[in-house]
């Protein structure tokens, strides 16, 4: 059942047995479809289809991975809007994506890797520190302490096992 964190909506595993994040793993291929080869919305006429266009690309320009910078001042706007500062959701949804992705490693395996993709974007020069472009103290506070927890492997392992025992995974 899907629980709401923040502003998502994610499914986590409430089972040790169960199936663990297919509907973000299938998120995760539909972003690789490009925006403007999805179907324009008929908005009944409230935007021109420029402006319709623009909030494509916006949407399209926002990933953190995107190599480069959004195209348009509107994809730094929804860049920056769309980023996650909650730490709890952080650790859950990248150790439930490392055990949709890797189901035969164990769970230190599996620690590791949420905590590698983690320092890899949010550690000071990471690329998702690097693409906030209206930053926020919130921001800040959540990427000091996300850096602060992974750059140390064991210190970040015994977190996540506390925190994945409170959440009934592991």
């Amino acid at each position: 059942m899907p629980i709401a964190l923040g502003k998502y909506l994610f499914p986590f595993r409430t089972q040790k047995s169960s199936p663990v994040a297919p509907i973000i793993l299938q998120q995760r291929e539909t972003r690789k479809v490009p925006n403007y080869k999805r179907p324009l919305v008929n908005t009944g006429g409230l935007f021109f289809e420029a402006e319709i266009e623009t909030m494509a690309e916006a949407v399209e320009d926002h990933r953190a991975s995107l190599k480069g910078d959004p195209r348009s001042i509107y994809g730094k706007i929804v860049s920056s809007a769309d980023r996650n500062v909650d730490v709890d959701d952080m650790l859950a949804r990248s150790y439930d994506c490392a055990v949709g992705l890797y189901p035969d490693k164990t769970e230190d395996e599996r620690i590791e890797i949420a905590r590698t993709w983690l320092y890899e974007k949010y550690r000071p020069d990471g690329y998702a520190v690097k693409k906030i472009y209206f930053s926020t103290p919130d921001d800040k506070e959540c990427f000091e302490k996300i850096g602060e927890i992974t750059k140390d492997p064991l210190t970040y392992r015994k977190i996540a096992r506390m925190f994945n025992k409170q959440r009934g995974v592991g």
